[in-house]
């Protein structure tokens, strides 16, 4: 919940802005639907919730228009983890991977997230020009340790309190 309020001050402080309207002044708006998850967009932030629960399950979830454009470098401000956009600005969810049963998520353009200062470019996984040049880099970071009762009901209380 820290890290939710974390990120909505960011966003009201540095009066962030998707198509022209702040954050404070945008409307939320569902995205994207099916009978277990939703995708509300508000301002320049995607959130996605689920009630799949926990364990993890081969199942995903598509959001067929984020607003983004394709092949844009988007980030989930939770775990840090960065994503991209595919055809038409598409993502998928997918809820199969261990620990990611779920879990919420919230995200991002990586452009909009670096003025945040949530998530560093080390957790993100973005290389600098400087570790490109030593061929460095690192991995993005690990998916967030909370049980996915407990995330669900804090990203619920959270998206009702941001929105």
């Amino acid at each position: 919940m820290a890290r939710l309020l974390k990120i909505r001050k960011a966003m009201i402080d540095l009066n962030m802005e998707y198509n022209g309207v702040s954050y404070m002044d945008s409307r939320s708006e569902v995205i994207a639907y099916s009978d277990h998850d939703v995708a509300i967009r508000k301002g320049p932030l995607i959130m996605v919730l689920t009630n799949r629960g926990s364990p993890e399950q081969k199942a995903s979830f598509a959001i067929n228009t984020t607003g983004w454009p394709r092949n844009e470098a988007v980030v989930d401000l939770l775990s840090c983890t960065e994503w991209a956009t595919g055809a038409g600005g598409s993502m998928s969810v997918s809820y199969s991977k261990q620990g990611y049963g779920g879990l919420p998520y919230v995200f991002m353009l990586v452009s909009d997230a670096r003025k945040l200062k949530v998530c560093s470019d080390q957790e993100m996984g973005i290389v600098s020009d400087a570790e490109k040049a030593v061929g460095g880099g690192v991995s993005g970071a690990a998916r967030m340790g909370a049980s996915s009762a407990a995330a669900v009901l804090a990203a619920a209380a959270a998206a009702a309190y941001m929105v």
